[in-house]
């Protein structure tokens, strides 16, 4: 029986030719399966391979919902003899037992402008303690917050920005309102109306309360690039007043790593300016998530002197804060 001769043999002869390999042999198509998702970890999936596939740093994967329709998008960053890491965004949700797909779309995940978390409560507290130098008196602010979601994009939110205890000649301080508010992935626009202090210029009338109304508003993302900025007015005795104005600022710096950059002060009441970091503790940053921030900078507040005029007493502080999300 003669020999066959491979395509691309010689004419006339019989020798052997080996078949070029096809250079799309190798290549995955997209929706290829990959791997399957058996933790979450440093803001990282961890996924294990089950499927007879050579998986590279840099490949991209996807997931999917229950249509089929791709929800995240990550990148490959460790390969191991098993398991490989696929990094994700922030607030990008992806259950353990997901499977991951081969695709060639961008990674969804962003710094600046993730989406938004889901969650339907949190609650967070910060103190800003500060120390009186050259016979002032020390004090601490105190902001407290709880939020509750109403629906896709309306949220309830109750908050304490800030209280003073009155300390001393310190006059005490409190701006406490309820706010409902529209909050979208870029933006968040409210309206809070509560309880606020205005404090007389001279002594003897003492710190009264009134009526307060603050306007609220986010620009950027909640967990992204933004800006929030809030003022309020106070009614007290008839007599409308300015309260307070306060703006905070973040830059999302690494994936659960942001600076932080704010002030506020209000008409003889309080002040506050300080820089520091906020860390994702533990979580993806939606349901389950902690957060801390650590502050530092100075803070103060009023108090009436020896003749009964206000002065202020303030100092540096160190301003430690803690944010969870159930």
């Amino acid at each position: 029986m003669p020999a066959e001769v491979s395509e691309g043999a010689p004419a006339g002869s019989d020798r052997v030719v080996a078949k070029p390999k096809d250079p799309n042999a190798d290549k995955l198509m997209p929706g290829t399966p990959l791997g399957k998702v058996v933790e979450r970890r440093d803001g990282a999936l961890v996924l294990e391979t089950q499927w007879s596939v050579k998986i590279t740093r840099g490949m991209r994967v996807a997931f999917q919902d229950d249509r089929g329709d791709e929800t995240s998008v990550g990148r490959i960053v460790r390969v191991n003899n098993r398991t490989f890491h696929v990094a994700i965004g922030i607030n990008e949700e992806v259950p353990v037992g997901s499977v991951g797909y081969f695709t060639d779309h961008d990674p969804t995940g962003s710094l600046e402008a993730p989406p938004q978390a889901a969650y339907p409560v949190s609650f967070g507290l910060v103190m800003r303690p500060w120390l009186g130098l050259d016979q002032k008196e020390s004090g601490v602010l105190v902001d407290a917050f709880v939020r509750m979601r109403l629906g896709a994009k309306a949220k309830l939110t109750a908050a304490v920005e800030p209280a003073a205890p009155p300390f001393g000649s310190v006059n005490g301080a409190i701006e406490a309102y309820v706010a409902p508010s529209i909050s979208m992935r870029l933006a968040e626009i409210g309206f809070g109306v509560g309880v606020g202090s205005a404090t007389p210029a001279q002594a003897g009338a003492g710190t009264q309360a009134g009526l307060l109304f603050s306007p609220i508003f986010r620009i950027g993302a909640e967990d992204g690039l933004n800006l929030r900025a809030r003022t309020s007015a106070v009614l007290s005795s008839g007599i409308a007043s300015f309260g307070s104005f306060r703006a905070e600022g973040q830059i999302p710096l690494a994936y659960g790593l942001w600076l932080l950059m704010g002030g506020g002060a209000g008409q003889r009441s309080y002040a506050f300016g300080d820089i520091g970091i906020r860390l994702l503790m533990a979580g993806a940053g939606s349901r389950h998530s902690w957060f801390a921030k650590v502050l530092i900078g100075g803070a103060g507040a009023t108090a009436y002197d020896q003749y009964g005029f206000l002065v202020n007493q303030s100092g540096p502080t160190f301003g430690l804060g803690i944010e969870g999300r159930l």
